[in-house]
């Protein structure tokens, strides 16, 4: 099979998990016999290769490159978002790419900087387009349906306008794939994807290595990823000035983010027993602590840190927005709490394990064994067969 993947970016320009997802999907669709062609955006035109993947990176057709709107004024990200919501330039230079490529699949992921334009492309020339869901950019601008600090409980207005087009061109879509039942399920009860089969594979992880580094002498929480408002970080940090427990512990927070708003988590955190480590390898991690936290405010898909620490062996104490209960069994593979914006809640969590020093270990078994279903070979198999069947059935 000839499959070509649609993604806002593409190694070395990992943004996110969907950059990870995507390179592994084509990587190993070639080591399989298959070829792959990798369709991004780029500063300018070029075609490369990696690892046996074809790249092709698109200069964006609208006012800037995504990455640099932190430099732009309001006016023209308004613009830039407008021409998002369908941007037929983009369409015309996916078209001609696909016209030379001539995929029997075409995988789109993150379209931002592309738009829903591509899936017209792709229709227009009688090619199978499979999606999957990472994100709300189909349904909120801002990808994450989340603003002034809270998750939106409902469709805004100037959101509705901007997704119309969106909406109305994921009827081409032959087959639609959430990293979560609960992305696919909010998109399916907004509208979208009304003529798609409909699917959940959840992403793919694999340890590197699994070694031991954690500190008998005290428990240890640990949180990896971006840091934002939307991780939940304040909530983690007032959780831990409320614990008074006889047993020490520490909390490590890996990542990195927008250097003001780190300072001002750090000037938070001070007096506490908190550790800022910086952006680090997840097993770096997950070797040194005893639990990984996951305190989103925000309704994400799933976070990548679950799979991740389970792979490792190690339970997670995680709110209950978004796709985090799916794979979250309270008890078994971690402790789940259903207030997120309620550091008491967390607390509590946070006391369990601290009052029961050998539960993560008791937890730990369980939570391998929950990892299986994130296994790299599993994955690929899932979606080797989606693409199969949107060929037999074009």
């Amino acid at each position: 099979m000839k499959i070509a993947y649609i993604n806002s970016f593409y190694a070395p320009h990992e943004v996110g998990g969907a950059e990870k997802s995507v390179r592994f999907l084509a990587e190993t669709l070639v080591k399989h016999g298959h070829q792959a062609t990798v369709i991004c955006l780029g500063r300018e035109r070029e075609t490369t290769e990696l690892n046996g993947v074809r790249i092709e990176r698109l200069p964006t057709a609208n006012l800037y490159f995504p990455p640099d709107a932190g430099q732009r004024p309001g006016w023209q990200k308004m613009i830039w978002h407008g021409a998002d919501s369908y941007n037929p330039l983009a369409a015309r230079d996916i078209g001609r790419l696909l016209d030379e490529i001539r995929p029997d699949v075409v995988h789109t992921n993150n379209l931002g900087g592309f738009s829903v334009a591509a899936w017209s492309a792709i229709h227009e020339r009688n090619i199978s387009v499979v999606h999957t869901l990472r994100d709300y950019y189909l349904m909120c601008p801002n990808t994450a349906m989340f603003k002034n600090g809270l998750p939106c409980k409902s469709r805004c207005m100037s959101c509705s306008i901007m997704a119309a087009p969106r909406l109305a061109t994921s009827r081409h879509i032959k087959h639609v794939i959430g990293n979560s039942q609960y992305i696919l399920n909010k998109h399916v009860e907004a509208g979208y994807f009304r003529n798609a089969h409909r699917d959940v594979i959840y992403n793919a992880y694999q340890p590197s290595q699994v070694e031991d580094h954690r500190t008998r002498d005290r428990i240890t929480f640990g949180f990896l990823g971006r840091i934002a408002p939307s991780k939940g970080i304040e909530i983690l940090i007032d959780a831990v000035r409320q614990i008074e427990s006889p047993y020490p512990f520490e909390v490590l927070i890996a990542g990195d983010g927008e250097p003001e708003y780190v300072a001002q988590l750090k000037s938070k955190a001070e007096g506490l027993p908190i550790s800022f480590t910086g952006r680090v390898q997840p097993h770096e991690l997950y070797d040194r602590v005893n639990w990984t936290i996951v305190p989103s405010v925000w309704d994400e898909p799933l976070a990548r840190v679950l799979f991740e620490s389970y792979a490792h062996g190690v339970p997670v104490i995680g709110s209950s927005a978004g796709g985090t209960p799916e794979v979250l069994t309270n008890g078994k593979t971690g402790l789940l709490y259903t207030a997120p914006l309620d550091p008491t809640a967390l607390r509590a969590q946070m006391l369990k394990a601290l009052n029961d020093p050998t539960l993560s270990e008791r937890l730990s078994p369980a939570c391998s064994k929950y990892a299986e279903n994130f296994h790299p070979r599993n994955v690929y198999l899932r979606y080797e067969q989606v693409y199969l069947s949107s060929v037999n059935t074009k």
